[in-house]
């Protein structure tokens, strides 16, 4: 279930805190750092990136078992950005087929979180990077209110998680 309500404004950066510091996240040593100022967005997209960001520590997990994981959410004029980066597996170190870890999962993973984004408005890209794994979804987000004095979406820049 996606950490925020179905309709209206929500808070990404806590959307995606939430998936980044659950255990799988820890596990990975999950990293966040925002960057621009933290507005809300419509609860679907924020929905949308939680989703990128869950699969994002699923896939390093499963295929990457150790990397750590760094993610950064962007904010940009009418854009909010979200890229989960980590490791590439070594030889050798990825989840044997046929084990628990690599059974898991439909098989829908990025052809659905694809088309979750898209449904958005937005556009996913997924591949390798050098050495590295990047997931990365770009959503629209309109300016639609700002965020309430105090509230953790207000960080301009910053580190978290």
């Amino acid at each position: 279930m996606d950490p925020v309500p179905e309709r209206g404004p929500a808070d990404p950066v806590a959307a995606v805190e939430s998936v980044l510091r659950g255990p799988v996240g820890v596990q990975l040593g999950a990293s966040l750092d925002v960057l621009g100022p933290a507005r809300p967005v419509g609860a679907e997209v924020a929905a949308a990136l939680a989703a990128v960001a869950r699969e994002g520590l699923t896939n390093a997990n499963k295929h990457a078992p150790g990397a750590r994981v760094a993610a950064t959410l962007a904010f940009e004029p009418g854009t909010v950005r979200l890229e989960i980066v980590n490791g590439l597996a070594a030889s050798g170190s990825a989840a044997e087929p046929g084990s628990a870890l690599s059974d898991t999962g439909g098989g829908a993973g990025l052809r659905g979180l694809r088309e979750r984004v898209h449904a958005v408005g937005g556009r996913l890209e997924a591949g390798a990077e050098g050495r590295r794994w990047v997931l990365a979804a770009a959503c629209p987000a309109p300016a639609i209110g700002p965020a309430a004095p105090g509230d953790p979406a207000a960080t301009s820049r910053g580190t978290r998680a």
